[in-house]
């Protein structure tokens, strides 16, 4: 289930928008911004951020903008920006009239109606993940079934237990992206758990038997950092 991180001073439309993501199957994150702007970590890490831009001060929602950017492990998820319509005189993401604009990967109106936010997000996260609907991820020959939890490659199962699976889901909602161990053993386990970060290890040469000579490449080692879920034309083709 994909997690957004709403940031909005507007308690009616926060309110709304934490709504109807719920309803659309999304969890919806709220998050103090001064904690944000002074860089504290999250407890749990949003797949994106949706930040109103006309509901706080212009230097708020830079900085915020500017911090969410650059943290390594939010830099490439997508950030958008929330507006009304009278700001959409003048708003332009290739230029970025005013700094915070700059910063944002794409834009949903305020007024927006449910099938309108529900269709956009599924593009969205297409658009930056690659993921075919909210429910299914496709990568050539595997298949995600996010919602029962099932994997198969050319349509035979693949049997996973449940932390192989969400760490594969994980890697594979976040294509190219590099994650340490510890940030996996955080967002696969939760921070709860107390083991080492060779369960990580463990977890992923088990993972990689199970997709087969063919397609554990997919899961590529990152030397002295982790691992990342490695972007290719083919993963049925040995390189």
């Amino acid at each position: 289930m994909n997690r957004i991180l709403i940031l909005s001073e507007d308690i009616k439309l926060n309110k709304r928008l934490r709504a109807d993501l719920t309803a659309l199957g999304y969890t919806a994150l709220l998050y103090d911004k001064d904690k944000i702007i002074e860089g504290e970590p999250f407890e749990k890490r949003p797949d994106m951020v949706i930040i109103d831009l006309s509901s706080m001060p212009q230097l708020d929602r830079t900085k915020m903008c500017q911090t969410l950017k650059k943290d390594n492990e939010l830099k490439n998820i997508p950030l958008i920006a929330l507006i009304r319509e009278d700001d959409v005189k003048g708003f332009d993401l290739t230029t970025g009239v005013s700094e915070a604009q700059s910063f944002c990967d794409d834009f949903i109106f305020a007024n927006y109606t449910p099938y309108e936010i529900e269709a956009r997000l599924k593009f969205i996260f297409w658009r930056f993940n690659k993921i075919d609907t909210k429910d299914t991820i496709k990568i050539d020959d595997l298949v995600i079934n996010i919602a029962n939890y099932e994997v198969s490659i050319k349509g035979e199962p693949v049997e996973l237990t449940f932390k192989e699976y969400e760490m594969l889901k994980f890697l594979a909602t976040h294509r190219g992206r590099v994650f340490t161990r510890d940030t996996l053993l955080n967002q696969v386990w939760g921070y709860e758990y107390f083991g080492g970060t060779r369960t990580v290890d463990v977890h992923v040469r088990r993972l990689r038997s199970k997709l087969g000579p063919e397609y554990e490449q997919m899961i590529e080692t990152v030397r002295n950092v982790g691992y990342r879920f490695k972007l290719s034309e083919s993963y049925g083709e040995k390189e």
